[in-house]
């Protein structure tokens, strides 16, 4: 069996994902057609918050990723100037 994305003239392919581009562009157009009509309404403000909610939880792992790694360089920071402070003391 051939692959019909492989095989064929070039001319067939460029075809091919011609419309496939214009599909999906139409379906993303068909799509922010539709929130635009209903962004400004309850259930579209409902949708709106709930895509925020999960957008944050996605996130999340970023984020806190990032707030451990602030938090564990500064302990890293004092532990070396603990470190380095002893070292300049004179021994009693």
């Amino acid at each position: 069996m051939a692959n019909y994305e492989t095989t064929g003239d070039p001319g067939e392919r460029l075809y091919r994902w011609t419309i496939r581009g214009v599909y999906l562009v139409a379906v993303g157009l068909n799509l922010w057609f539709l929130w635009e009509q209903i962004k400004g309404t309850p259930e579209g403000e409902a949708m709106s918050s709930k895509a925020e909610e999960l957008k944050a939880k996605a996130l999340s792992p970023i984020t806190n990723r990032r707030i451990f790694r602030r938090h564990a360089n500064e302990l890293i920071y004092e532990a070396v100037t603990v470190v380095e402070n002893a070292q300049e003391e004179p021994d009693d």
